[in-house]
């Protein structure tokens, strides 16, 4: 595996980047992440069994078995001690992170299609939520739910210590477009999404009221991946074939990636001044065409500069979701393909920038 010239700059080194592959989903890949720490990896699939990872290594630590569709979505709190999860199913559900026990089933009307924990970590002594998305469906548009965890978690109370009815309800703009992704915003106090329809919406996380939005691309919106904990700027990565770094607070557009091709996956990294991209033709679409593999590669792009820098080959179909660790160390990328590869990044890889002119 090496990367590639892309023709924007000089002839780009080609430095060896062996992946260790994860193999334990039987179907493809719908999101990874990282812990706080980088020491875990987290994976979702069609296959209805979210799994754990040592990051390092690719040993897989275990399954959180229970799910009955697609996992399409899951967030691991702060202190890596619990993990949501968002299922075809109806049902976002709650597990202990080590031992994998299922402590809380929050059933919707409709699929889950992202989780997402507030800052900080869950039941540690404070009351915290959790946000949820619900898919549009039949003419009816998708909601934003939020759930309110205990202020601490008791074993001995089971799961009647937890509130299953949501606190609020944020209908969607639209019955005709479904959103996308979730995040909350810089010290919880909105909540951003991105829609089918191109645009990012804003809503105030205590009212429930849209606060802001903006038509962000001209078709779907894959991904949304913010810079660091301090949620200075986020970038989204669309169909249209664009990735857009954003402004948090005021969305103002800051850089425009423009790959030429659909674009699934994006991530920012925390050491360097790169971000990733990936995606690739619908896996309908590749099975009736002609395709050339290359549109599968993870695209290494200087941020500042928005020069591509290279290109990681492996997947043997579309990329689904991809994230830089914590530290920037190793990223790791899932694909419709089913295998999870994870990239420790060395010297070689820091050489990149090397090959454009920085002043």
């Amino acid at each position: 595996v090496s990367t590639q010239s892309t023709g924007h700059t000089a002839q780009a080194k080609k430095p060896e980047m062996r992946p260790i592959v994860l193999k334990g989903h039987e179907r493809s890949i719908t999101h990874l992440m990282y812990n706080r720490e980088g020491d875990m990896l987290f994976t979702s699939s069609k296959d209805k069994f979210p799994t754990a990872w040592w990051a390092e290594t690719g040993e897989r630590i275990g399954t959180y078995n229970g799910h009955t569709g697609a996992v399409w979505h899951l967030d691991v709190d702060y202190a890596s001690e619990y993990l949501l999860t968002a299922a075809a199913d109806m049902t976002a559900r709650l597990w202990r992170v080590d031992g994998g026990e299922l402590l809380a089933t929050y059933a919707h009307d409709r699929p889950v299609r992202g989780v997402r924990f507030q800052h900080g970590p869950a039941m540690a002594g404070r009351t915290r939520h959790f946000i949820s998305v619900s898919d549009q469906v039949m003419g009816n548009a998708p909601k934003v739910l939020l759930h309110r965890l205990p202020a601490e978690y008791d074993p001995a109370a089971g799961e009647s210590q937890f509130e299953h009815e949501p606190v609020r309800t944020i209908v969607g703009w639209s019955t005709k477009t479904r959103i996308t992704n979730i995040a909350w915003g810089p010290e919880d106090a909105t909540i951003i999404t991105t829609g089918e329809d191109g645009l990012v919406v804003v809503y105030d996380a205590e009212t429930g009221q849209e606060t802001a939005r903006v038509q962000a691309h001209t078709k779907s919106i894959r991904d949304l991946k913010f810079d660091s904990e301090q949620q200075l700027y986020f970038m989204t990565a669309s169909v249209d074939t664009k990735a857009k770094l954003w402004d948090t607070r005021t969305l103002a557009p800051l850089q425009t990636f423009d790959t030429g091709r659909s674009i699934n996956c994006c991530s920012i990294s925390s050491k360097s001044d790169h971000v990733i991209l990936a995606g690739g033709q619908e896996a309908v679409d590749v099975a009736l065409t002609r395709v050339d593999p290359a549109q599968f590669h993870v695209r290494i792009w200087h941020r500042s500069l928005a020069e591509e820098l290279g290109q990681i080959g492996g997947h043997f179909g579309p990329v689904n979701t991809l994230s830089y660790s914590p530290d920037g160390s190793s990223f790791a990328s899932g694909g419709e393909d089913g295998y999870v590869r994870v990239h420790h990044l060395g010297d070689d890889y820091a050489a990149l920038d090397e090959e454009v002119d920085v002043e």
